[in-house]
């Protein structure tokens, strides 16, 4: 009897899983990062929109109400200048560079939207070449469930100061200068 009691229960538990495992196949959407500059100068900044698409969501409210995230960039490059909301949307918390919000009239949407505009500056010493800005952990909620995506990146260039580059090469120059003559002097010597 003990032993039927737990096969039942084991049955059960297979079949709410097997439910809760559907339900989540179901709720997708995407998420990008979007810029019209990706070719930046020291001390420029670069505003980056983060948007939703492709929203499928058939559990909860069939929506999103809220999402939190993490951005993620190199702070030798750059320095976060503020995050804003956008269209509907509150004006995220930051913190550590996690960041949260909600929809302004709090009710839950499936249209496709910015959700939040990012602005970055490019620090007077950050050095030329590729860099990423990402967004991790990403997560909607519907005020049921929170609904995770894959993470999404956006890679900009820096270009290097030409005056950085001018003074490296001009020293390289003087550098040689010196172990040529100093190599010359030591000939001439011998």
């Amino acid at each position: 009897m003990k032993k039927k009691c737990i096969l039942i229960l084991m049955i059960i538990f297979l079949f709410i899983s097997c439910i809760s495992v559907k339900a989540t196949e179901v709720d997708t959407y995407k998420i990008s990062l979007d810029s019209s500059n990706e070719i930046l100068k020291q001390e420029e900044t670069i505003n980056i929109t983060l948007k939703v698409s492709d929203i499928n969501i058939q559990s909860g409210e069939k929506g999103i109400g809220a999402y939190e995230g993490k951005l993620v960039y190199d702070d030798k490059v750059f320095e976060l200048v503020k995050i804003q909301g956008n269209e509907n949307w509150e004006t995220p918390i930051e913190n550590e560079n996690n960041f949260i919000s909600v929809k302004s009239d709090g009710m839950c949407t499936d249209e496709e939207q910015d959700l939040a505009t990012i602005i970055l500056k490019v620090k007077e010493n950050a050095k030329g070449g590729n860099t990423t800005i990402e967004v991790t952990d990403f997560e909607i909620s519907n005020a049921e469930t929170n609904i995770p995506t894959d993470n999404t990146k956006l890679t900009v260039k820096i270009e290097g100061n030409v005056n950085t580059v001018l003074i490296v090469a001009i020293i390289t120059i003087l550098i040689v200068a010196v172990i040529v003559g100093a190599y010359l002097i030591t000939k001439k010597r011998k």
